[in-house]
């Protein structure tokens, strides 16, 4: 009978003459095959074939010395519905969406703690490189392999996750807010805790952190000030200096309040009554057009209080004294948002300053990210009320204020656009309903609100309506989802 042919044989003689071809390199064999090839059977090759084919299969494969294992990310959020996902791929990708349409769309997804499917990530990786915090931990973790593929791997927590041992491995908004929640509970703790990882934060992450170090800021925090005297960015000492004038009631080393100080000409007016007059003395090399956000630039770095010691005067003192001073009126208007004091906003927008909301949009963008959601409500509620059913017809302050509520408008503040078909229609007349106009009307509509104003956007121009309608359904899905 002869010998077997084993596998091994199989594998080491016949395999490598079947894929080279054996007229190239012809089969030899041994044994019963090699018997039946002097005999002239002409399927001896078929039959090698099939034997080497079964001994593979009955052969385990050989495994890797090591393995490629991607890190586990939990992320607990749900998945975007898949009615929104190809509307959604549509609306990102398009050459003519907006800014504020992805903004809408990524404050949607923080808002409702949703996530893109992974599946989507890939087309939509522009949108998630610029707004990977919002939407969750498996699209900051996709945004920062995509960037480092040798990085190491990080933890990623949510905000109610976030611990004494966590918080400085959140993104720089989460960090902020737990700081302010921290010293809420513990101010001293929390200063501990931001004392540790100062030295490994960037200027523009020490400067916010340092802001958050005003809420519940006592004489015990002076010694960590008083060290940020030599910090390498200017930023941070002035406004640690800032923080230290506060401290000590004093005004004499507050360099942003002496500027103003010096801008701020104070008069007496009446004869019986005498009443003090508050007025702004701009530099003459400010221009016209730079004239608000020179403002913003002056009046942002001083405090109301600080304001008020500096003149000997209360807050509603010096309000009701820069009456007739527009410029004046919006560098407190500024003042007060900055100090979150809505009930002085509510005071200068209601009795002398019914314009703020456009005036304030047009000097430059306000940082409310450090809010909680009903306080910017509040606020919005306040610069829009003046206007009731005659919403300005400017762009600018649609954007400004969307960016600063991160979200929608709030129920009633947009009742001048739903329930006024005037109002669209004089914005049509004076051709300044673009694309973008819609499309900023979408993102700023409250839920409730969205058939109304798609009832208005029928009578426009189907083109111009596109992506607020398609926006307005995405964002009607994830809601409901």
């Amino acid at each position: 009978m002869g010998e077997r042919v084993t596998a091994t044989e199989l594998k080491a003689r016949v395999l490598p003459s079947l894929l080279a071809g054996t007229s190239r390199r012809p089969v030899v064999l041994h044994g019963a095959m090699g018997e039946a090839v002097q005999q002239g059977d002409g399927k001896v090759a078929l039959k090698a074939l099939s034997l080497t084919g079964q001994a593979l299969r009955f052969e385990r494969p050989i495994g890797p010395q090591q393995f490629s294992v991607e890190p586990e990310i939990p992320d607990h959020r749900r998945v975007l519905p898949d009615p929104a996902r190809r509307p959604l791929i549509r609306l990102l990708t398009g050459k003519r969406a907006t800014e504020d349409l992805a903004l809408a769309v990524a404050w949607a997804f923080d808002r409702l703690k949703l996530r893109p499917h992974l599946f989507d990530l890939p087309r939509l990786d522009d949108f998630v490189h610029a707004h990977a915090e919002s939407l969750g931990a498996t699209a900051q973790y996709w945004a920062r392999r995509q960037e480092d593929a040798e990085a190491p791997p990080l933890d990623y927590f949510g905000p109610e996750a976030l611990e004494d041992v966590t918080w400085s491995s959140a993104p720089l908004g989460r960090r902020v807010l737990f700081i302010e929640e921290r010293r809420r509970q513990d101010a001293e703790a929390a200063r501990t805790l931001l004392e540790a990882a100062w030295p490994r934060e960037s200027a523009d992450a020490r400067v916010r952190l340092l802001m958050a170090l005003q809420t519940g800021l006592t004489s015990a925090d002076q010694g960590f000030l008083e060290g940020l005297n030599k910090d390498r960015a200017p930023r941070v000492r002035a406004l640690a200096q800032r923080l230290l004038c506060r401290l000590s009631g004093t005004t004499a080393d507050h360099p942003a309040l002496r500027a103003t100080m010096e801008r701020i000409h104070r008069s007496e007016t009446g004869l019986l009554r005498k009443r003090m007059v508050l007025t702004l003395e701009l530099p003459a090399t400010v221009k016209e057009h730079s004239v608000r956000s020179w403002i913003r630039e002056t009046f942002a770095e001083v405090a109301l209080d600080e304001l008020g010691r500096g003149l000997g005067a209360s807050e509603l003192q010096i309000i009701e004294a820069a009456g007739k001073d527009q410029n004046l009126l919006l560098g407190l208007a500024i003042m007060a948002t900055q100090d979150r004091r809505i009930d002085l906003l509510a005071e200068i927008v209601r009795e002398h300053f019914t314009d703020a909301w456009e005036q304030m949009s047009l000097s430059g963008p306000i940082d409310l990210s450090d809010w909680t959601p009903e306080e910017r409500v509040q606020w919005a509620r306040v610069l829009v009320s003046p206007y009731g059913a005659d919403p300005p017809l400017l762009y600018i302050a649609w954007s400004w204020l969307h960016r600063s509520l991160k979200g929608p408008m709030p129920e009633g503040l947009m009742d001048g656009v739903v329930r006024s078909p005037s109002w669209l229609s004089e914005l049509q007349q004076e051709e300044k309903c673009g694309p973008e106009w819609l499309e900023i009307l979408a993102a700023c509509c409250p839920r409730l609100q969205r058939d109304r104003l798609r009832a208005q956007l029928a009578a426009v121009d189907s083109p111009l309506t596109v992506n607020a309608l398609l926006l307005m359904d995405i964002l009607d899905t994830m809601e409901r989802a």
